[in-house]
């Protein structure tokens, strides 16, 4: 039996074709143990309790975190992110910045610190009130 060139470069093309699906079938392989990989880091940050924000924290000690915040929307700020389509309607995606409750207010410092004021001023004239002789002003 003698092969004809047409035989011999349909050969060579099989076979690369072959080997070409061996590899890819290799590198899926080795794609699948980075993603079992990936996805145990994942599952393990899921499995930890949330981290509460209280106040400003670098995004990337977050990364694969739960979060847990608490605070108001701060609609001011709310800006369009980016062009999108869904279900062949257009849309863009709405950004509303979270204001966490640790920035809301600074605790009710500044007003027992106008307490403690009043009552001093109170003090200070009750005592001069009190201290002043009856007849010293005639």
């Amino acid at each position: 039996m003698r092969l004809v060139r047409r035989d011999v470069i349909g050969l060579v093309l099989a076979l690369s074709a072959a080997v070409v699906c061996v590899r890819l079938g290799i590198w899926q392989l080795a794609r699948l143990g980075q993603r079992r990989a990936r996805n145990a880091v994942v599952l393990a940050a899921r499995r930890r309790p949330p981290v509460e924000l209280s106040g400003r924290v670098a995004a990337e000690s977050l990364v694969g975190c739960r979060v847990h915040a608490r605070g108001v929307y701060d609609y001011e700020r709310e800006r369009l992110w980016r062009p999108k389509a869904f279900a062949d309607a257009p849309g863009v995606d709405l950004v509303t910045p979270l204001r966490l409750a640790a920035e809301l207010d600074d605790g009710p410092h500044l007003s027992y610190a106008i307490q403690w004021f009043s009552f001093a001023l109170i003090i200070v004239i009750g005592s001069i009130a009190l201290l002043r002789k009856p007849g010293a002003s005639s």
